[in-house]
């Protein structure tokens, strides 16, 4: 029981560190075109 909540446990933390570091390089990604669009 107790090893089925520890992976639970896991698998919630990585969940969510992915969401966090998709958001980040959509973000990024969101700027460097946000800067080839604006004139140099």
């Amino acid at each position: 029981m107790k090893t089925g909540r520890i992976k639970l446990l896991v698998f919630f933390v990585f969940l969510k560190l992915n969401i966090q570091w998709k958001l980040s390089a959509d973000r990024i990604a969101a700027i460097c075109r946000v800067k080839n669009f604006l004139p140099k």
